[in-house]
Parts: C-alpha cells; sequence; structure tokens
C-alpha cells in the first residue's frame, strides 16, 4: 500500500502581540506599491513563533513535497544580531524576532472591538497588533525561500512612536511676541 500522505499543517496563522515597525498600513509604498509592516515579535512568545515556524514547513512541503531545497532564504530575523548590511539592528529590536510582511491589496484594520480602523493616526509604527499572516514558498530566477504576505491587522494598544519624526513641540521654544527676532 504506500505510505499515507500526510497533510501539511495550514500556513496561515495569527499572531500574538507584537510591535509594528515600518507600518505602511493606509497607503502602499511608492516604490513597492505594497502595503506592509515590519513586526517586532518577543521571543519570548514561544507560541507565536513555533507557529511561523510550523507555516513555513507547510508552505516548504506545499512547494516541494518530494525535495526540500538547499539554502531557503529565511525571513524571520533575530533583533539581537546584526541586518545583511552588518548594521546592528535598532534598539526596539533588542529581544524580539523580526518578520516584515507585506501584501499588494490593502490589509483590513480592525482596533480591540473590531471596529474597522480608517484614520491613520490610530495605528502607527510603535503601536501594539496582532496580524493575520499567509506562508508562501517562492522559486525565482534561482532565488528560493518562504516569505510571509500580509492578510489584516489588529490594533490592541498604543506604542511609543517609532522612527525618526519628532514632535514640532519639542523642535521649538515659544515666541512671545511677533515682534521678537531672538526666536530666530
Amino acid at each position: 500500500m504506500g505510505e499515507p500522505k500526510i497533510k501539511p499543517a495550514s500556513t496561515k496563522i495569527i499572531t500574538g502581540k507584537c510591535r509594528a515597525s515600518y507600518a505602511r498600513l493606509f497607503h502602499p509604498d511608492p516604490e513597492t506599491g505594497k502595503y506592509s509592516v515590519t513586526l517586532l515579535i518577543p521571543k519570548s512568545d514561544r507560541k507565536t513563533l513555533a507557529d511561523i515556524e510550523a507555516a513555513r514547513e507547510a508552505a516548504i512541503v506545499k512547494k516541494w513535497p518530494t525535495k526540500r531545497p538547499m539554502n531557503l532564504h529565511n525571513t524571520l530575523h533575530d533583533g539581537d544580531g546584526v541586518r545583511d548590511d552588518g548594521e546592528p539592528y535598532g534598539p526596539e529590536c533588542v529581544g524580539h524576532m523580526i518578520l516584515r510582511v507585506s501584501t499588494k491589496t490593502r490589509p483590513g484594520l480592525v482596533d480591540r472591538q473590531c471596529n474597522e480602523i480608517i484614520d491613520p493616526d490610530e495605528l502607527q509604527s510603535g503601536d501594539y497588533i496582532r496580524a493575520s499572516i499567509v506562508a508562501g514558498a517562492y522559486d525565482t530566477s534561482g532565488n528560493r525561500g518562504v516569505t510571509f504576505y500580509l492578510n489584516n491587522v489588529q490594533c490592541l494598544a498604543k506604542g511609543e512612536p517609532l522612527g525618526s519624526h519628532s514632535r514640532a513641540a519639542d523642535e521649538f521654544s515659544v515666541v512671545e511676541d511677533e515682534d521678537d527676532d531672538s526666536a530666530w
């Protein structure tokens, strides 16, 4: 009779609470045309990390059912390490695994009560979210690996904004009089 076929695990998962970085969720990146977010997943969230690994393995089995290719690219990175260019990740990445996810279509965005988020100020880099993501294996021009695609995002809590954008009130001083040239 032959061996029974093993059905691979699902390639779709819902993450636990993670932090959004480089969030482009309301408008696509003009260069890539994609909506995206980098997920900062706490290393202590073993369930999400195990689910990501299982989804990755399921995508590999689905794409290459008989022979797994060598040297597959992995999009999950250690935030305590260094980037591909040798530079260390930022301090917000320490203690986290990093996973960049994207999609060509605008993801669904909801708050804690599953109400649609339409105001970009309600969901930004630094906020705490859950994401619905799907693993997909690829084999393009000799590049092989597994990437994760973004479906939807749920904002769980506001967080300290990430990025270099500073608040206007922190950059300027009070000008008492319109004719006061000392402010220039």
